[in-house]
């Protein structure tokens, strides 16, 4: 063999060797770094009876929730006055007031927090006039500590996992309240100073509408297990329920026999009172004051609406007026005045209604009652309002989603219908397009809230 043909060999053996070698040292790298990928996720949902089976990594249940907002401030720099609350979407809320400890003036962790009690009434003093003596009630307020102090709080459920959170007004921290895992909520609805909730969601199959009233578990410190979210079954078919404004009673509809029923709930006794029937069976109902519950069919702007008054106790119904296409209404807490939208060729018109001069005036925003609430006093409205609406049947096109309002946060005296005052355009605020829905006040009228519709987020202004 000459020695040319031996070199080449050699070169070619090695080569060989080499690329054997390289070969399965890239092949097993391969192997050895895609190992570990594959994953899958599954959960299984329990009504009112449990958590997730596979719970998020390093955690024993779903994290709260934290606030997407970064900075509070407006264009100008100034501190912003309209904050947001939740990251995503919630399903129901309501304010509560709530003690909480204070360490050298400044606020402790939500953890050092105790529920303002309702108020009870005190033994009644004993005199000669024992029928006089019964009927006296005194409230006796809860006392702070020098410590301590009142502070107004959110309670709200995440619509994702039907937790329960609270987060104060001031701070906006969430705190946890409950753990239990309630799929398909439709909506939510506190009662008995939230100490009570109604739950509506859609049962598998994805027909019959389910409804359960709870008990909100009590705050634990910081680490410590949560208390079990418990509570009842309610009829099956709640068509439309509101509670009374304090928080004791609810009333809702049902349909049997192709008409629709009414009745009236005790939160405490359980005690159920049958006060309405209906041949027509799609009514909203608001239980505006102490007696009174409002009535109004769906509205449409195809065709004319009426708002009934329904006495909660006795069943009187009567009409409050009507003949208002697209009409949907809200009566203030001493009944005299009713605000209601009236729906006119591509627009909303807001509009004011006296029941004791039996006068209407308009407010010149275009809106629903539906996006507004009044004060305690009824002095004063608030409204999300937009300043344009596209060419649609109203509000046909906005409860079907076909399209969304951009509202400012309006101030409407009820006394002068005109005087209107701008609180806030978010989205020259934040850059923020808000549908504002679901409105509610604090009780020292501090606080505005809202949900924005377009994504289901709670929002805050402070006044």
């Amino acid at each position: 063999m000459s020695r040319r043909i031996f070199t080449i060999i050699t070169i070619v053996l090695i080569i060989g060797v080499v690329g054997f070698f390289g070969y399965n040292y890239f092949k097993n790298r391969g192997a050895s770094s895609g190992a570990g990928t594959t994953s899958s996720s599954s959960k299984n949902f329990f009504p009112f009876g449990g958590t997730t089976t596979t719970p998020p990594a390093n955690t024993t249940d779903t994290p709260a929730p934290t606030s997407s907002v970064p900075v509070n401030t407006t264009d100008n720099g100034a501190p912003s006055k309209l904050h947001q609350i939740t990251p995503g979407p919630v399903v129901g809320y309501t304010v509560v007031t709530k003690i909480r400890e204070k360490i050298g003036g400044v606020v402790a962790s939500p953890a050092a927090t105790v529920e303002v009690p309702p108020p009870a009434p005190a033994a009644p003093a004993k005199t000669t006039a024992a029928k006089s003596a019964k009927k006296t009630k005194t409230v006796v307020a809860p006392v702070l500590l020098p410590n301590q102090e009142f502070a107004t709080a959110i309670r709200y459920i995440d619509q994702a996992s039907g937790n329960i959170f609270d987060a104060y007004a001031d701070t906006r921290t969430p705190k946890r309240l409950s753990n239990t895992t309630i799929p398909r909520l439709h909506d939510a609805v506190f009662a008995m100073d939230g100490g009570q909730v109604i739950l509506r969601y859609i049962k598998d199959d994805n027909q019959t509408i389910e409804s359960f009233l709870g008990t909100v578990p009590a705050e634990v410190p910081d680490g410590a297990d949560l208390n079990p979210f418990l509570g009842t079954f309610l009829p099956e078919g709640i068509t439309d329920y509101s509670v009374s404004p304090d928080g004791k009673k609810f009333f809702f509809m049902t349909i049997e026999n192709n008409q629709t029923v009414g009745e009236t709930m005790d939160f405490a006794t359980k005690l159920r009172k049958q006060i309405f029937t209906s041949s027509f069976t799609e009514w909203k109902s608001d239980w505006s004051t102490a007696t009174t519950i409002t009535l109004t069919p769906r509205a449409t702007g195809l065709m004319p609406g009426f708002t009934y008054s329904l006495d909660a106790t006795t069943g009187s119904f009567k009409k409050i007026f009507g003949g208002i296409s697209g009409l949907t209404s809200l009566l203030s807490s001493d009944s005299s005045i009713l605000a209601y939208s009236q729906s006119v060729p591509n627009d909303l018109r807001l509009m004011l209604y006296s029941t004791a001069q039996k006068e209407g005036s308009a407010t010149g925003l275009h809106t629903t009652a539906s996006k507004c609430v009044f004060n305690k006093s009824g002095a004063n409205l608030y409204c999300g309002a937009s300043d344009y609406l596209p060419n649609a049947i109203y509000p046909d096109a906005w409860y079907r989603g076909e399209m969304q309002m951009t509202d400012s946060i309006w101030k409407i005296n009820t006394l002068l219908s005109t005087d209107n005052t701008l609180l806030e355009n978010p989205l020259d605020d934040k850059g923020v397009a808000i549908d504002a829905v679901n409105l509610q006040l604090d009780p020292s009228e501090k606080y505005l809230f809202f949900q924005n519709k377009r994504d289901g987020t709670l929002w805050e202004l402070e006044l």
